[in-house]
């Protein structure tokens, strides 16, 4: 079965030019002969389509992937902002433990807490936010862009200094 048929081009040239115009057993191919006769016309704009095809998956690839990253590092960062407002919390409830007037002197009503590079705003109100006898405790927690708020409210005897948390909640920022 013959193929290609090489034809030895006129003098001065030393190199062969296919002939495709025969297949399949000699026979000449309509098809086959208007293929070949426009030569590489019909593969430019096939390369083109198929390459801005495949460019344009890439893209899509590559924005999926940034999208993904962008919420996952969103969803940490308001974890770690919860978790500062929650040892924001922890703090002013130590503090309340240690001193039963808080906020008093050596006891501010409102403080800053920073834990690597994130921070918690904390402010004490004592008798006038939650009602007498309470304490309320709200910390913020921020980290990046993300914040977090916490509500704490506490009952504490004004006697023997015993503290109760009666409520700790997140509110909304």
């Amino acid at each position: 079965m013959k193929i290609f048929n090489f034809t030895c081009l006129p003098a001065g040239r030393n190199f062969f030019q296919p002939s495709f115009s025969k297949f399949f057993d000699g026979r000449t191919s309509p098809l086959a002969a208007a293929i070949f006769k426009r030569g590489g016309v019909s593969a430019l704009p096939t390369v083109l389509l198929l390459g801005g095809i495949i460019i344009e998956i890439s893209i899509a690839i590559a924005f999926l992937t940034y999208i993904f990253n962008q919420t996952n590092f969103a969803a940490r960062l308001s974890s770690e902002a919860l978790a500062i407002a929650k040892a924001g919390v922890a703090d002013a409830i130590v503090r309340v433990i240690n001193n039963k007037d808080c906020p008093a002197a050596g006891c501010p009503a409102f403080y800053t807490l920073s834990i690597n590079n994130r921070t918690a705003a904390i402010t004490i109100c004592k008798d006038t936010c939650a009602g007498i006898g309470k304490t309320q405790i709200e910390s913020s927690g921020a980290a990046f862009l993300q914040n977090r708020k916490l509500r704490a409210v506490l009952n504490v005897n004004p006697t023997t200094g015993k503290v109760d948390i009666e409520s700790v909640q997140e509110i909304a920022v």
